[in-house]
């Protein structure tokens, strides 16, 4: 949860509360010009968070004015890459100073700042209502590449157990790993009609409606425009009362995304990259088709606004796969 009385300047936390408690998925074209509002009063003190923060609702801005002409449309998304590069920059500074880990491996903020920008050309095909194959493809090149990074930071956990032990925050690298990963599996497909992306930020805050925080939005699009919107909540093992608190479908790391049986978002990912490098076999394939499977077997119930399953190999409301 925010704690809003930590924050000096009462501006920014009136700000921060009134973003926290609009509607957690995309808002409506007449609300969303009250985001370019918002960001505006984050101008000082200039930081790493608000630019980030300040990116998202540019970004916002531009994907739900859909009553605008197009050319208005894409400023904010340029200045929502400006806000994120410099954010960027001001991690890297910050991540230099940290006598940790962070010498050689990315932060977890750095790479969600690296999975916003390379969502950016996406977007950009939005306003345009040209979603290319290429541009498909680049988004997942780079996804996947952020995955690697990822797993990399978990391998490296997994095999030195001091610094897991030692390091506050070091389970979050196997958080986005999972999320990551289960993008990548909606987004291997390349598909035109079914997109996933990283969620808003006041999605991640649970001060307001917690049973709508979520941490992936998956797109349902026809001919280049957002026909609808899914939320999905992606946890490392889903428990019972994962069911009873989310609204947002959920995908679990070890029920959904995990190839071979293996607890480790890493497995995946290293047969993701076999597969865009041509080196995968028959079976290697195998597995991600099957968790592909998986992923979009969950959205579909979403979507159609079926009560989600709990096993899918017993699932007779929604099939089984995707053919």
């Amino acid at each position: 949860m925010r704690n809003y009385g930590r924050y000096k300047h009462k501006q920014l936390a009136n700000t921060l509360r009134n973003y926290d408690q609009l509607n957690k998925e995309l808002l409506r074209p007449e609300e969303a010009p009250i985001l370019q509002e918002y960001r505006k009063s984050l101008e000082q003190p200039d930081s790493c968070f608000y630019r980030q923060l300040g990116g998202w609702m540019l970004t916002e801005a531009a994907l739900t004015q859909t009553n605008l002409p197009d050319s208005e449309r894409h400023s904010p998304l340029d200045q929502a890459e400006e806000d994120w590069l410099i954010a960027k920059d001001m991690q890297l500074k910050k991540d230099k100073h940290k006598k940790s880990y962070r010498h050689f491996l990315p932060s977890t903020n750095m790479l969600r700042l690296d999975y916003n920008l390379a969502s950016l050309e996406i977007f950009r095909s939005m306003v345009n209502k040209d979603i290319t194959t290429e541009h498909r493809l680049n988004y997942y090149k780079s996804l996947l590449g952020l995955g690697i990074k990822a797993s990399e930071a978990v391998q490296f956990f997994e095999q030195d157990m001091p610094y897991k032990q030692t390091e506050p925050g070091s389970e979050n690298y196997i958080g986005i790993a999972h999320e990551i990963n289960a993008s990548l599996a909606i987004n291997r497909l390349g598909s035109p009609t079914l997109m996933s992306f990283p969620a808003l930020p006041r999605a991640d805050s649970g001060h307001y409606r917690p049973a709508d925080t979520h941490d992936l939005q998956l797109f349902k699009m026809h001919w280049g425009s957002i026909e609808n919107v899914l939320a999905a909540e992606v946890k490392t093992t889903l428990q019972d009362r994962h069911y009873r608190r989310y609204k947002a479908v959920l995908i679990g790391g070890a029920l959904h995304l995990h190839p071979q049986n293996r607890r480790t978002p890493v497995t995946l990912t290293e047969l993701l990259a076999k597969e865009a490098n041509g080196i995968a076999s028959t079976q290697d394939i195998n597995h991600p088709n099957s968790i592909t499977d998986n992923v979009v077997h969950v959205a579909r119930h979403g979507f159609t606004k079926t009560p989600q399953c709990r096993d899918i190999a017993t699932c007779t409301s929604i099939p089984q796969t995707r053919k």
